[in-house]
């Protein structure tokens, strides 16, 4: 989510509403007593094994992460999963289950340098790396949702050894993204929800115009909170104008995944892999603009398939 005084948290003049906000966060940004329990997670924790550990980021704190690994195949780390502003990993646990069940070990991490009046989006983005740099292939795959989407951003653009970015409706900040992403020369697949105040009315579009290489999906219908899996009451209540019925949260959530997991198999594949986006998805090229809906010179326009036979064949051929 965007903090206060994050571009596009319009929070002034209103002091008592920042105020609240800053009480809120402060619990834990978990749930509060008299609100409905979290979301459920999405993932297959049947055949997929939790592992926990702790590293020592640079400034001293300790970094808690939990690796997701499938029963079998892969063993090392081949995405880092960084979580939201003051929210915490346990936010990204469906997706890094749902990954981990396709074979993709993924480690998701707590942030221990952020701060509600500091965002350390530098420092999270040193932290990602050192994280992977401890439990990870070579080539690792940065990823993350709003400002943990900045982070990876960051990440990549310090390590020659990244694959790419998977941004979960990112929000940007002072320009770091955008900094960040003119100088990554690797491929970002972008997916966003609809402009509101907790995803800074989608100021993350401003990162996907400078990225050299970017691709983006609109999810059409989709607030901040559906990036997380799962998600809870309280990040409902401050980012969602009306309640939705159960089914259409759940329905849209879903599509997240799906799209993330299959941007990450497409994005881990390698370049090779571009004509699986046109096989699986339709293309259009236009100019980007800053109040596109789906602002990338190629956007993703159908939904994706998730089986990767045409990419793989793809790159075997380009073998011969």
């Amino acid at each position: 989510m965007a903090p206060p005084g994050a571009p596009g948290w319009r929070c002034r003049g209103r002091p008592i509403a920042s105020l609240i906000w800053s009480l809120l966060v402060l619990t834990g940004c978990q749930s509060i007593s008299g609100l409905p329990r979290d979301d459920k997670a999405s993932g297959e924790t049947a055949n997929v094994v939790i592992e926990q550990g702790s590293i020592r980021s640079a400034t001293g704190c300790d970094l808690d992460y939990v690796v997701h690994r499938p029963h079998s195949g892969q063993t090392q780390v081949r995405v880092v999963l960084a979580h939201g502003f003051m929210r915490s990993k346990e936010r990204m646990a469906g997706l890094a289950t749902r990954l981990a069940g396709r074979g993709i070990p993924t480690a998701t991490l707590d942030f221990c340098n952020m701060r509600l009046w500091d965002g350390a989006h530098r420092q999270n983005g040193d932290d990602m790396r050192l994280l992977a740099r401890r439990v990870g292939v070579p080539r690792v795959l940065y990823a993350g949702f709003s400002a943990g989407g900045l982070a990876a951003l960051i990440a990549a653009s310090l390590d020659p050894d990244a694959v790419g970015v998977l941004a979960l409706d990112l929000v940007e900040r002072s320009e770091l993204g955008v900094r960040a992403a003119a100088e990554l020369y690797k491929p970002i697949f972008g997916l966003v929800g609809e402009p509101a105040q907790c995803n800074a009315y989608n100021n993350g579009l401003e990162v996907y115009m400078a990225a050299p290489q970017a691709q983006t999906r609109r999810i059409a219908g989709a607030t901040h909170c559906d990036f997380e899996t799962p998600t809870d009451a309280l990040c409902r209540m401050l980012c969602e104008s009306a309640p939705r019925p159960v089914t259409s949260r759940n329905l849209v959530r879903e599509e997240i995944i799906d799209w993330a997991v299959w941007a990450t198999e497409m994005l881990l594949t390698g370049v090779d892999c571009q004509s699986a986006l046109s096989k699986s998805a339709s293309e259009l090229a236009g100019p980007i603009s800053a109040d596109s809906a789906t602002p990338s010179a190629k956007v993703a326009t159908a939904p994706p398939s998730t089986d990767l036979s045409l990419c793989l064949a793809t790159r075997k051929k380009a073998r011969l």
